[in-house]
């Protein structure tokens, strides 16, 4: 009989290892921190404040390094550490941006170290289990450092994708410069339009479309975010031919729709040509179709959901909550959503969304309240999570 499981990280790769986490205390280095913890022989975190002696002792008694810094730091850490490096250490960081430190990285793999440079595909603060991470070996000797890499992002939960270093800054002007690009213009343009109409961006939730929901998300996101992760990405996509060319095709299309704006039928022959290059078998525009439809279905049933429950995150916690709401309550359930919260001290919290369908009897909320209390939980309506 087939098995279905995650794939396991190998282990053997970290155990027995000393690693020093530069920026440990911050949410990607305590990530790191937290998965190697209990799985190697010592784990040394060092801040901003560490003194220089004690720094360069613990990558000296290192065999693994990693950079969890803000991107700016991490070129004067290198070049400071680069005293006490030895054959025997790997080297991995975190960062978004690379051309800050780029050059360094291929001087020390040139003298023969194993360096891996990473980038997790999602903001830190978000729960990394099922997101992307991209692995990118520099050098000849990478394989130890990115074999390291490949184990913690495992135990971590992400989706790896190794891709060559060189082809990175290419890549994320697709990936990641476009969206923020589009994205914070229209926070702009959306902004300064609603302010003349005097409505707010809540206002418009009540009328918004399908389509307009989902980009809410996506704009709604970048928003959320502090304006130099748009701004560090959009600059780095821009010192490259492919993101300058993103920015100017960009304009270009703009100017076009404006000039034949007029036209309908001018306007249909651009679109269908552009999604025929984009997509010419359609096969791309069938899956979105499912997964918006997924994501629409259960936007629209969570709102019209009814409370949350928030309960310390255990295995097998959410079986005895659904036992409470279905067994003792009858409640049937139309939408159930989750995510996890991590806080600063290793803990986690869970936060269940859920949509019900009328029972035809009132809930008594706070005697629900007293029963879901005695799992550790409580329940929040929709009035105390605004």
């Amino acid at each position: 009989m087939n098995q279905i499981h995650a794939e396991r990280p190998d282990l053997s790769i970290i155990q027995g290892r000393t690693v020093v986490v530069f920026g440990g205390e911050g949410v990607w280095g305590k990530r790191f921190v937290d998965a190697v913890r209990d799985k190697v022989q010592r784990v040394i975190v060092i801040e901003k404040g560490t003194d220089p002696e004690e720094m360069l002792r613990a990558v000296e008694e290192s065999s693994v390094m990693i950079l969890a810094t803000p991107d700016p730091e991490i070129r004067g850490i290198l070049e400071q550490a680069r005293a006490k490096m030895h054959a025997e250490l790997a080297i991995i960081d975190c960062a978004t941006n690379k051309g800050l430190f780029e050059d360094v990285l291929h001087d020390l793999a040139e003298e023969g170290l194993s360096i891996c440079t990473t980038h997790p595909l999602v903001r830190p603060q978000t729960p990394p289990r099922g997101q992307n991470v991209l692995l990118m070996p520099v050098g000849e000797n990478a394989q130890i450092a990115t074999d390291v890499a490949r184990c913690i992002y495992r135990i971590l939960g992400m989706q790896i994708n190794e891709t060559a270093f060189e082809k990175h800054s290419e890549k994320m002007a697709v990936s990641q410069q476009f969206p923020h690009q589009f994205q914070r213009t229209m926070i702009g343009v959306l902004g300064k339009t609603l302010a003349e109409m005097g409505i707010s961006i809540q206002d418009v939730d009540k009328f918004a479309t399908a389509n307009t929901k989902l980009t809410w998300l996506a704009m709604g996101r970048t928003g959320f975010q502090d304006p130099l992760v748009s701004a560090g990405i959009i600059w780095q996509g821009l010192q490259t031919p492919m993101g300058k060319k993103i920015l100017d095709e960009t304009i270009a299309l703009l100017e076009k729709i404006r000039e034949i704006g007029n036209d309908r039928e001018a306007l249909i022959a651009l679109f269908e040509e552009q999604i025929q290059v984009l997509d010419p078998d359609g096969t791309w525009r069938k899956t979105m179709g499912r997964q918006t439809d997924t994501i629409l279905e259960r936007l629209g049933n969570l709102s019209q959901g009814s409370f949350e429950i928030t309960v310390p995150n255990d295995r097998g916690i959410l079986v005895r909550i659904l036992d409470i709401l279905s067994e003792k309550y009858d409640i049937d359930l139309t939408a159930l959503d989750s995510n996890i919260e991590y806080h600063d001290d290793g803990t986690s919290t869970a936060h269940f969304a859920m949509g019900i369908t009328d029972t035809g009897e009132d809930i008594d909320v706070q005697e629900l309240a007293e029963i879901l209390e005695q799992v550790g939980a409580k329940i929040v309506l929709p009035e105390e999570s605004k």
